[in-house]
């Protein structure tokens, strides 16, 4: 036993060692495995016995990708206003300072594609499960957050199949797949009348490995089959509407008003814990 030891602390040091000056995200990646490796010496074991509610939390990140178009579910309305209320801004400003619109101090036309948001988020993922070996049931409170979009959010994830991998009650390796959706309340950081809501069709995959203390650490890599919305900052987009091109300054640019879009194939990445 001392010997198996020896080489899983080794093979963890060699894992550990490997992932040094990588990202926050490939690091969790690295260290996950890093603890497998030293606890993977499991056994393989009979089935697990139902349990009922447990807690955890993940942390990870994942890129958001969202593509404006006037189509958009939810939010074309908004960017098919905003991009005409800009550019007649624009065309006004243009023409009251004597520009033409190629000039260089000129206010420039504007297409839904400046509306797009595109920004990396940082996700903490309360969880709760019921259930046990086989199917079980999830509910996620995924909070999101950007350099300037926060998002807060309900997941609900009825379809979760799962199984023990190697080991026993006490000590194990499960690993499971998992299908939902997530909606959430979506703002930015930087205004006090922007609001908006995010859609989302999440397929999920992942490992628990649980220690003899009875709690788990978790890895889960997510994949977007959809996801659409947008945020739409009230108080600018009354500026817009309200501007007066006789002034110094160009209109507000429209992604200052919203930003949002449709999206396929969204990856996410988090590592945790889940309480017994």
């Amino acid at each position: 036993m001392t010997m198996l030891q020896s080489e899983s602390e080794s093979e963890s040091e060699s894992a550990y060692e490997s992932c040094e000056g990588v990202s926050p995200t490939r690091a969790a990646v690295c260290a996950f495995l890093a603890a497998f490796i030293y606890m993977a010496d499991l056994p393989v074991g009979r089935a697990e016995e139902p349990h009922g509610a447990s807690f955890g939390l993940r942390v990870g990140g994942g890129s958001l990708e969202l593509a404006a178009s006037t189509d958009t579910p939810l939010m074309g309305e908004y960017f098919t206003r905003a991009i005409a209320a800009y550019n007649g801004a624009a065309s006004a400003y243009n023409a009251s300072h004597g520009l033409s619109s190629g000039a260089p101090r000129a206010a420039p036309v504007m297409t839904s594609s400046d509306m797009d948001l595109r920004e990396q988020l940082m996700l903490v993922t309360p969880t709760l499960e019921a259930g046990g070996d086989g199917y079980f049931f999830k509910l996620e409170a995924p909070l999101g957050f950007g350099e300037r979009v926060r998002t807060y959010g309900l997941g609900i994830y009825p379809v979760n199949l799962g199984g023990r991998i190697a080991g026993d009650w006490r000590r194990e390796l499960a690993g499971y797949v998992s299908a939902g959706v997530a909606a959430s309340y979506a703002t930015f950081s930087d205004a006090q009348d922007a609001a908006g809501a995010l859609l989302q069709g999440r397929l999920a995959g992942g490992l628990r490995l649980r220690t003899r203390g009875g709690w788990a650490m978790t890895f889960e890599i997510g994949y977007g089959m959809f996801a659409f919305g947008g945020v739409v900052d009230f108080g600018r987009k009354s500026s817009l509407e309200q501007y007066d091109p006789r002034g110094m300054t160009p209109p507000p640019h429209p992604g200052e008003v919203a930003k949002g879009g449709a999206q396929r194939g969204m990856v996410d990445v988090s590592v945790g814990f889940a309480l017994p």
